[in-house]
């Protein structure tokens, strides 16, 4: 049996932002419930604009939570055209007048690099983009935070044509954005990142402030829960200043951006979880109080967190399909684990696609003994796509 070993070190922090971000997927009334919505504590919810209702519904669930409008989507059709830049103007401005006094991201246009969203060159593009940003300017000013070009992937050629473009017309583009959809590679998003900051180093009046991925993890991997958390954790360690996780078509067809499962997170009738639920509830519960972990392979994804004291295990999309985790514990005096021995409690979702799971399978109790601050355990046998937690605890 491959072994990929694992460790965690409870006595250095790590400083990450918050990934907690979906798109569309909710009602303006309670579907799914709010209960099930607050236990993920999205950060950020990319939507069409003009939803007022929608957003009324999410500052009650927290209000400092960031929304990102999608300008492109109240077209009412797409493939967007370069001959329909005034049309496109106009719809911004009124978007603008809408939203004003509203926490929210003007995502002028969904992934122009795309012939099926927008049916013209990049330069046209680019142009019709201004014709949007122009016209909310008129309208908020500069105070506005304006978003592009969210392209459908991560796309160096068009991004970087962007950015001259921005930087030759005088625009100032607060937010950059591209998707990213890299399921049999998450580890490649810092890399992406990187050359992008490499980029804006050297455009410096485009004024960008910020990086999102507005939308990630394709269709191939959405309902696995390891490979979930490999994407949310290398979007962390790119640095990237908040993501969302996209919406595809469920195994019947039916288009999960709109029928209020969470992008499928949830049963669309009853609200229930599916397994892949379980890794953004996780994170959620993690991403406050990380700690310092490292992992010997980057298919296997390992966070953890001093409060609650917890590690998650995700293994991703790898060629390997079953491996053994050796697992060491550092510092857990740290997290106050000052005695002899631990308890562990561990917790498993695997691949059980749109199957409703109330709740995790518990899969033991072990108690761990403790030398130095350290203590070790293995976690046997993990497949590819499994997502497991660890919960530590005082010996009883």
């Amino acid at each position: 049996m491959t072994s990929i070993a694992a460790s965690v070190d409870f006595g250095q922090k790590a400083r990450r932002k918050d990934m907690s971000g979906f798109i569309h997927g909710i009602s303006t009334t309670n579907a799914p419930r709010n209960e099930i919505i607050s236990r993920l504590r999205p950060a950020i919810w990319r939507t069409q604009a003009g939803s007022g209702g929608l957003f009324t519904r999410l500052d009650g669930i927290d209000e400092d939570m960031v929304k990102i409008v999608v300008c492109s989507d109240a077209v009412g059709a797409y493939p967007i055209l370069p001959a329909d830049d005034t049309t496109f103007a106009t719809t911004c401005a009124s978007l603008a007048t809408y939203h004003a006094g509203q926490n929210v991201i003007f995502d002028i246009l969904n992934e122009p690099d795309y012939v099926g969203n927008y049916n013209g060159t990049a330069n046209e593009a680019y142009a019709t983009f201004k014709a949007g940003y122009d016209a909310i300017r008129g309208v908020l000013g500069p105070n506005a935070i304006i978003m592009g070009p969210s392209c459908a992937t991560y796309n160096n050629t068009f991004i970087t044509g962007f950015l001259d473009y921005c930087e030759d017309n005088y625009l100032n583009v607060q937010a950059l954005a591209w998707h990213e959809f890299v399921d049999s590679d998450p580890s490649v998003i810092p890399t992406h990142v990187s050359t992008i900051r490499t980029a804006l180093e050297t455009r410096p009046n485009v004024g960008v402030k910020k990086i999102y991925i507005p939308e990630h993890t394709r269709d191939t991997s959405w309902m696995y829960p390891g490979d979930c958390l490999n994407y949310l954790y290398y979007l962390a360690e790119a640095d990237v200043d908040g993501a969302c996780r996209a919406c595809w078509n469920n195994v019947a067809t039916t288009n999960t951006c709109f029928d209020n499962s969470l992008t499928n997170l949830v049963d669309s009738a009853t609200g229930d979880p599916h397994a892949v639920y379980y890794a953004y509830e996780w994170y959620a519960e993690i991403k406050r109080a990380q700690v310092k972990c490292t992992s010997g392979n980057s298919y296997l994804a390992v966070m953890a967190s001093a409060c609650p004291t917890e590690v998650l295990i995700g293994f991703g999309n790898s060629a390997t399909a079953t491996v053994d985790v050796p697992l060491t514990l550092d510092n857990l005096g740290a997290v106050g684990l000052i005695d002899a021995s631990i308890n562990i409690d561990i917790y498993k979702v695997g691949t059980t696609g749109e199957t409703i799971v109330n709740a995790p399978d518990f899969v033991e109790t072990k108690e761990l003994s403790v030398s130095d601050g350290t203590a070790s355990t293995t976690l046997y046998e993990v497949n590819a796509h499994e997502l497991y937690k660890v919960v530590l605890r005082a010996s009883t």
